[in-house]
Order: C-alpha cells, then sequence, then structure tokens
C-alpha cells in the first residue's frame, strides 16, 4: 500500500540530478562553474510542460521510502528519462542568488500540504499528464496516469 511522503509540508525545487552533479564536483575541485542550472530536461518535447519523473512521483506519494528507490545505476537511468534530486526553498533561494542576473527558472517547484494524513502536492505549473517521465528511449509515449489532487499554485 500506499505511504506517507517522507518530505515535510513546505516548498521544494525539483532539479537534474545531472547539474547536482557537476555543481559538487566544482564544490569539491574548484575551476569552472556550471552554468545556472535550468529545468529544461524536466519538459517535455511535444507540449514543453514539466514532467515528473517516476522515482520522485513515487517517492513523493509515499511509494518509495527513498528518493532513489535505493537504485543508482542503470536501472534508475533506465526507468527515468530525467533522474531529479530535491532542494529545499532555503536552497534554491541560495542557488537563484548565485544567478540573480539570469532570469531563468531553474527547477520545477512544488509544494507540500497535508491535511490529516493525506499529502497535497501542488505544482508551480502542472505536469503533463500526456507524455510518459520514463523511458528514455521513447521519444512520446501516451498513457493514462491517476495523479491524484494537483493544481496551480
Amino acid at each position: 500500500g500506499a505511504g506517507r511522503c517522507p518530505l515535510a509540508p513546505g516548498i521544494y525545487h525539483a532539479v537534474p540530478r545531472s547539474w547536482c552533479r557537476r555543481w559538487r564536483a566544482y564544490m569539491r575541485s574548484g575551476g569552472d562553474r556550471p552554468e545556472a542550472p535550468t529545468g529544461d530536461a524536466l519538459l517535455c518535447d511535444a507540449h514543453k510542460l514539466p514532467l515528473v519523473p517516476n522515482h520522485l512521483d513515487a517517492y513523493l506519494r509515499g511509494g518509495s521510502p527513498a528518493l532513489f528507490g535505493g537504485e543508482e545505476g542503470e536501472w534508475l537511468d533506465r526507468e527515468n528519462r530525467v533522474v531529479a534530486e530535491v532542494l529545499t526553498e532555503e536552497e534554491g533561494a541560495a542557488l537563484g542568488a548565485l544567478w540573480k542576473d539570469t532570469h531563468t527558472s531553474f527547477s520545477m517547484k512544488f509544494a507540500l500540504t497535508t491535511e490529516g494524513s493525506h499529502t497535497d502536492i501542488t505544482w508551480s505549473t502542472t505536469p503533463c499528464r500526456k507524455c510518459d517521465a520514463g523511458h528514455c528511449g521513447v521519444d512520446i509515449a501516451v498513457r493514462n496516469r491517476n495523479r491524484g489532487r494537483c493544481k496551480d499554485y
């Protein structure tokens, strides 16, 4: 059965893991600072709307106790078009301040609110419900999803 979302209520950002890895390498070793993070990789090609990676969706809905589902390698990359990490609002604001002259929305922003035992996920932009967020070898796949309660915020 479905568990509870492991994150506390609040505002979060989903950022591509590939960018997070480049940022951590820069922080450890120096060199050229990565470009400002961008959420472009988290958009569907057909509609330019956010695609919630399968592993993130399972985590937020309480279906997985860990963001990466305990999987790190090939399986995670195969089952998700893009692998995302979650940053708190404070982490997102700190990163945004480093690129304050860059006008880019670098992440998918979402809010978590709880009502009793139910967690509501509210996306800053409603995710695409027509495209498949998994299977990176597939250009566009259509499938129905029960996405729970989503609303613009």
